[in-house]
């Protein structure tokens, strides 16, 4: 497990931030990167491009999930392996798909980002 270097507190972070939308940001840039590079059209998605776009992505996350799992299961069997591929193209690979899930659905990623951080300190709290 990887310790992050800043130790604040989530509520430290934003507050000392004011208003974080760096989610929104990214998402915005993923669809200029969409308009330019790939076949996503402007949000202007008929109900089966969405659809077909999703599916499509749904292909890749199921690849990305098997290049962990192979990862893990090498690990689980006490082989060397390097992370390299999870660095590089798994990590990177679920942001854009996720910018492009939000892109597709219209989401305002900051706020649902927050929204589910609540959900999940509450969950685990009420755990311990």
């Amino acid at each position: 497990m990887v310790k992050s270097k800043d130790c604040s507190s989530t509520s430290e972070i934003i507050s000392r931030n004011n208003r974080i939308k760096p989610l929104n940001d990214l998402k915005e840039l993923q669809r200029k990167i969409d308009l330019d590079s790939f076949r996503i059209k402007d949000k202007c998605y008929s109900e089966l491009e969405a659809i077909d776009i999703l599916k499509h992505n749904c292909f890749h996350l199921v690849n990305l999930a098997a290049k962990v799992s192979s990862v893990c299961e090498k690990e689980e069997h006490s082989i060397d392996v390097s992370k390299q591929q999870i660095i590089n193209e798994v990590i990177p690979d679920l942001i854009i798909y996720a910018l492009q899930f939000a892109n597709i659905f219209d989401v305002d990623l900051d706020n649902k980002y927050q929204e589910r951080i609540e959900f999940v300190k509450t969950k685990l709290s009420r755990l311990t």
